[in-house]
């Protein structure tokens, strides 16, 4: 599953999928031929729920996501009033769904498998093709593109945050968290009653478990007003990350670039003596505590109104936080920690600088996957 789907969620998303859910159960019983019962369906004597998903992409139209047993629909689809033609699409992904419980995820591509099955259902070459012919009306969520310029200041911030000079490095680090906050707060202000609940989620990293690495990664992002949560898929953990549009993909690079860092930090650790996974798992979980502890420094310079700000949209996220996850449950690890790793860590931490590359976004086709 590719990590550059931006999920949208609202109240106005969340009724668009109720009506797409109940069109893929009819299509799986009717035309399928599945016995269906209350969301989920019936294949070869085990019961199974397919998920259906709101994203945004410059390219992809539609995915199924095999790890999840997803279904993923492009957000214009809440516009386009053809419903034959968003029922195609649902059975071109309801295709890779039965390819994917026959034959497994080895033939999930558009080959002779994924085509049999097709013509099994009846669906001819407008269901198995790739791609889609649909019109651009607009952003059904209403929400401006400046969230392009403020991605693009923040990352020019953070790459003045590596400066040697420590002055000039934490006043870049202070300006580009107050600019993501500024956005938050003219965001909040200009929320109308129909699309004030919005909410953007992406999978930034996916791992075959979960470590004390990824952990960190997750606790440092929160520093970037998104809420981390680790959602479980078959032999997959995603870290997912929510939040408004630009902190989501500000962050979607912070743990593009954690990811790498992190690991050759602990490369240089075991320079120094550090080994086995009570060590690692120490060391990073001190490089965490000592960045977030230069942060929380850095916020102190916010003034009382910034401050009293950070607290309500911090509520409001937690709040929104619901519209993604509406069974969401928290959990602690309980690891024993090395002192000497974690203070080692920990200096780390303080002395870590978070650097992204600006990159441009490539149009083509648009496709089904």
């Amino acid at each position: 599953m590719k990590k550059d789907y931006l999920f949208v969620f609202s109240e106005n998303v969340r009724l668009f999928l109720n009506r797409v859910r109940l069109e893929i159960l009819k299509i799986l019983s009717r035309e399928v031929g599945l016995t269906t019962e209350k969301g989920w369906f019936l294949f070869q004597g085990t019961y199974h729920h397919v998920g259906v998903i709101l994203f945004e992409h410059p390219r992809m139209l539609g995915f199924y996501n095999p790890s999840k047993t997803e279904i993923g629909l492009h957000k214009r689809f809440m516009l386009d009033e053809r419903e034959d033609l968003v029922a195609d699409v649902l059975r071109h992904e309801i295709g890779h769904l039965m390819t994917h419980l026959q034959y497994g995820e080895a033939f999930m591509d558009h080959g002779p498998c994924y085509r049999a099955v097709c013509s099994i259902y009846n669906w001819e070459e407008k269901v198995q093709s790739a791609t889609v012919d649909i019109e651009d009306k607009g952003n059904p969520e209403g929400e401006g593109s400046n969230h392009e310029t403020v991605i693009r200041r923040v990352k020019k911030l953070l790459a003045l945050a590596s400066s040697d000079n420590p002055h000039e490095a934490e006043l870049a680090a202070l300006k580009a968290n107050q600019m993501l906050l500024l956005h938050n707060i003219s965001l909040l202000n200009a929320a109308g009653l129909d699309d004030g609940d919005r909410i953007y989620m992406k999978r930034v990293i996916e791992a075959g478990r979960s470590s004390a690495k990824l952990m960190a990664i997750g606790r440092i992002l929160e520093s970037f007003l998104v809420s981390p949560v680790f959602n479980h898929g078959e032999g997959l953990v995603y870290l997912e990350v929510t939040g408004e549009r630009a902190n989501v993909e500000i962050a979607e690079h912070v743990a593009s670039f954690l990811d790498r860092t992190l690991e050759s930090m602990w490369t240089q650790a075991r320079m120094k003596g550090m080994a086995g996974l009570r060590d690692k798992n120490s060391f990073m979980t001190g490089v965490a505590e000592g960045y977030l502890a230069k942060m929380k420094k850095t916020r102190s310079e916010y003034s009382p109104g910034e401050s009293l700000a950070l607290m309500v949209l911090e509520s409001r996220l937690n709040e929104r936080l619901k519209l993604v996850y509406p069974r969401i449950r928290s959990t602690r690890s309980q690891s024993f920690l090395n002192s000497r790793s974690f203070g080692q860590g920990k200096e780390g931490g303080e002395r870590l600088s978070i650097r992204t590359a600006i990159q441009g976004v490539t149009n083509s086709r648009l496709l089904l996957q």
